[in-house]
């Protein structure tokens, strides 16, 4: 008979009670190393951003030195030798091109991604417009303009970089459209459903939005039962006066009256509201019914035409 050796399991210290804190100690380094790398991607990407405003370098520069940190030190001469540059921005940025090549190329990654979009053409040329067409941050302030955000779901995350230039901070549409009014903000939010925002945002953060928005305008064509009785439900209700007919015995007729309870519009209703036509909710108004004029028919549809045929060609 021959003895097999017996296998012992190597010894922990730490037994199943400890193993949690090392996971939470390995998941909180992790955090750090993330900080890390934006914190840095986020001070490259604040340098060069200055540098090419400070030398009206234009976009196509800004992609150029996003490219690789040996095309940034151009950027880190602008700021240093610049006398309007912020103070010490250009020697962070020079610091940063300068690191080792390791931790620099992986810094470099997050900037070539936030600029990724610019390596479209089409995409650099909408960011860089002729003269007399650019945006001026004074003038347009003093004037009180407004900026509109055209967006949609597939291109939000393309454009996020940059929208984030013009807003200080993001939130949800869902938080956007309850805190957006007090700071000047109006979001125009266009669904194809109510369904379609609950299976986006969920349940609770769907119906936040849709008591958030101070004016909705519905449209027919719905087919979701429990959204067209919604809509019934919050168009209200009516009083019909119903009249009754009876003859007596002594043949004298008698006329008696009752009242009912019937929606203004009902869900078949609401669901075959003709092209044109539509239903305006504002605020504590009732109901409003619209007829409303294609853009076709405008007096400005010339202009919305060769804007669309402009936008076609990008």
């Amino acid at each position: 008979m021959v003895a097999r050796p017996r296998v012992r399991e190597p010894h922990h210290r730490d037994g199943p009670r400890q193993r949690p804190r090392r996971r939470s100690r390995l998941h909180q380094g992790r955090r750090q190393r993330r900080s890390f790398w934006h914190g840095q991607t986020e001070m490259a990407l604040r340098g060069l951003l200055h540098a090419a405003a400070i030398d009206d370098a234009g976009i196509a520069q800004l992609y150029r030195w996003g490219l690789e940190p040996a095309s940034a030190i151009e950027a880190v001469t602008i700021l240093n030798r610049s006398t309007v540059a912020a103070e010490g921005w250009g020697d962070t940025l020079d610091g940063i091109v300068r690191m080792d090549g390791r931790t620099r190329d992986a810094i470099w990654a997050g900037v070539r991604s936030a600029l990724s979009a610019l390596a479209d053409p089409a995409v650099r040329k909408a960011f860089d417009p002729p003269p007399g067409e650019e945006l001026d941050p004074a003038t347009f302030i003093r004037d009180r303009g407004t900026i509109y955000l055209l967006g949609t779901g597939a291109g939000a995350s393309a454009t996020s970089s940059f929208i984030a230039a013009l807003l200080e901070d993001i939130p949800s549409l869902p938080s956007l459209m309850a805190d957006g009014g007090g700071t000047g903000i109006t979001t125009r939010v266009v669904i194809q459903s109510l369904a379609q925002a609950r299976d986006k945002w969920g349940e609770q953060a769907a119906a936040a939005m849709w008591d958030a928005a101070t004016l909705r305008v519905i449209l027919g064509g719905s087919a979701q039962p429990r959204d067209l009785q919604d809509l019934a439900a919050v168009c209200g209700e009516r009083d019909e006066e119903i009249r009754n007919w009876s003859r007596g015995a002594d043949g004298g007729r008698t006329i008696s009256t009752s009242t009912r309870r019937l929606p203004i519009l009902p869900p078949d209703v609401i669901r075959t509201l003709p092209f044109g036509t539509g239903v305006l909710l504002a605020r504590t108004a009732p109901p409003i019914l619209l007829n409303m004029t294609p853009w076709t028919d405008r007096p400005d549809a010339d202009k919305i035409r060769h804007s669309i045929d402009r936008t076609s060609r990008l």
